[in-house]
């Protein structure tokens, strides 16, 4: 292992497989210190998104809490893991956790550290490059996006100047690009596209900035789908090659591997072709710095697949609302306290159309199945949260209505985001219009009054 046998590829992906020897340390320029303080030999195993690094020995770092002295490396907080692989690739573990520290023979002890986050490069990690682009494929995007697939996949040239530029923002251009890979068989030629978001920083590059928007970006994809997705690679080019890779790995991953997104190509709905025009607002919207709206997609991406029972679900999404709410004031100025007003400001902070999909009253006139709703929703939170309102008239006790509540208010929630994140109204209406038809939320609460 001498010298920088650098792997000019790159080609590995979240569904590759392989194991490597290599050495490993917790410095980036570890492999030209004369003293490698935390040096280890070890194997590098990657498979289906998740890396693991089995060394000998532990891997150690200082600790100023105990003068200086020295502990074994067992998670992320404090240090990456960077490593030289047999081949000439460098790695690094950006998010790692370990759990099986042990003595193998007397004095000498063995590790295995497990990686959700995995960055392979090309150079050493402390002489890296900034790149010109970044390109970053997320589960479905190539669905929602398939619009600037070229008919013509055959034209090299076609797709070389396909990508699609979709807005300015202060530290990077936003475009769609395609990304084809040829199949060139004795008996056919078949060519597959897959569509990523490119990002193009301007001259003063902040990766910190950029990564915090694709994060953005990839629940905005988990939001339009109602369910988790998850950003299945990141490539930061130079000269169009690729000069570092980064494989985050989730839970969802293999599942998301094996969904059929077609539907977004056929259907009219959230699909980007059907508000093309509007794509840079909205690409734009998905970078907001309002932290209580940041805050208010957090907490329904906790429970976006539902994951949690149905008095937690509740508690959640009533929760979502609340910190969503924080803050906010009536016109005369005064800060809004009562959390039935606060669920009432939420709902009714929709458009008209967007309200009507949910209720069929006006919002300025008294509306019965909205209050019934709110005081049905906060006196069972009340409940389950203190023990109070035992004795409520609008106390949920049966299971199917607590299911139908929960259903009713997280696509309350849904629809605000999506309408926050500037998606035009009758795209919204369309597709829950498509789903579920003009008027199934209305009666859905209707039936309980």
């Amino acid at each position: 292992m001498k010298g920088y046998r650098n792997n000019t590829n790159l080609n590995e992906t979240t569904r590759s497989e392989f194991e490597l020897m290599g050495e490993f340390g917790v410095n980036p320029d570890f492999l030209e210190r004369q003293l490698r303080d935390g040096f280890a030999i070890g194997v590098f195993k990657y498979e289906g998104g998740k890396a693991e690094v089995k060394t000998t020995p532990v891997l150690y770092t200082k600790d100023d809490k105990i003068a200086g002295g020295y502990l074994p490396l067992t998670n992320s907080i404090k240090h990456c893991i960077y490593g030289f692989l047999e081949d000439g690739t460098f790695v690094r573990l950006n998010t790692f956790s370990s759990s099986n520290h042990r003595v193998t023979i007397p004095g000498l002890s063995a590790i295995k550290y497990v990686s959700y986050e995995t960055d392979f490069s090309r150079l050493p990690f402390n002489k890296e490059q900034k790149p010109d682009e970044l390109w970053i494929t997320i589960s479905s995007l190539s669905e929602i996006a398939s619009y600037i697939i070229p008919q013509n996949l055959e034209s090299t040239e076609i797709l070389s100047k396909q990508d699609v530029r979709i807005c300015e923002l202060t530290d990077f251009d936003i475009f769609l690009k395609p990304l084809y890979f040829k199949n060139n068989s004795r008996m056919s030629l078949s060519i597959k596209t897959n569509i990523a978001l490119k990002i193009k920083p301007h001259k003063l590059y902040s990766e910190k900035t950029i990564l915090n928007y694709i994060n953005k970006f990839e629940k905005f994809i988990s939001i339009i789908n109602d369910s988790r997705m998850d950003i299945t690679s990141i490539r930061f080019m130079k000269d169009k090659k690729c000069i570092k890779l980064r494989l985050p790995y989730s839970e969802v991953m293999k599942e998301n591997a094996s969904k059929d997104f077609s539907s977004f190509i056929y259907i009219p709905g959230l699909a980007f072709k059907f508000y093309t025009n509007e794509l840079g607002n909205v690409f734009k919207a998905v970078n907001k710095d309002d932290i209580n709206f940041n805050n208010l997609i957090n907490n329904y991406i906790y429970n976006i697949n539902r994951e949690l029972n149905i008095n937690s679900s509740l508690l959640d999404y009533v929760n979502s609302i609340e910190f969503y709410m924080a803050g906010k004031k009536f016109k005369n100025g005064k800060n809004i306290k009562s959390l039935n007003k606060k669920i009432s400001f939420f709902i009714e902070s929709l458009p008209e159309k967007l309200y009507h999909l949910f209720f069929e009253e006006a919002k300025s006139k008294e509306n019965p199945t909205e209050s019934m709703f709110i005081n049905s929703v906060v006196d069972t939170r009340d409940y389950l949260t203190h023990g109070e309102k035992t004795k409520s008239e609008f106390l949920i006790t049966d299971f199917q209505k607590q299911v139908d509540y929960v259903e009713f208010l997280r696509n309350i929630i849904r629809v605000k985001i999506l309408y926050e994140y500037n998606i035009p109204e009758d795209i919204i209406y369309q597709e829950y219009s498509n789903k579920w038809g003009d008027r199934y939320f209305c009666s859905l609460i209707k039936r309980y009054l």
